[in-house]
């Protein structure tokens, strides 16, 4: 069971890089390389270290891009929802943190759904 739960946790970890390089990509190649130079010798948060210091990581991109970022965080939790088949509602007073928070409890909760029913089966 601990097994399976490192796993979910790692595979959303995935969604979550894959959904933030997209993202930064639709800037372009240079810029999202860019972005995250900045993000790693000014804030000192690696790629693959974005999910586990998400925190660090928004406060970041708010320094990189500004009011830019509010453009990016939308880019980046439509991609985690869709690649996670969740239905993304937008709220006004959220950050890229409540949201990527928020996508990983329902994958969560569905998981757990899922395991259970296959129990009871």
């Amino acid at each position: 069971m601990r097994s399976q739960s490192m796993a979910s946790k790692k595979d959303f970890n995935s969604v979550v890089l894959e959904a933030t390089d997209d993202a930064l990509l639709a800037l372009g190649a240079s810029v999202r390389h860019a972005v995250y130079y900045h993000i790693e010798k000014i804030h000192h948060v690696k790629h693959e270290e974005i999910p586990d210091k998400l925190e660090s990581f928004h406060e970041a991109l708010e320094n990189a891009l500004g009011e830019g970022t509010k453009t990016i965080r939308r880019f980046i939790t439509n991609k985690i929802y869709s690649k996670l088949d969740l239905d993304f509602v937008e709220h006004n007073d959220w950050t890229l943190v409540n949201y990527v928070r928020h996508a990983e409890l329902l994958n969560h909760i569905r998981n757990a759904n899922k395991m259970l029913k296959s129990v009871s089966c």
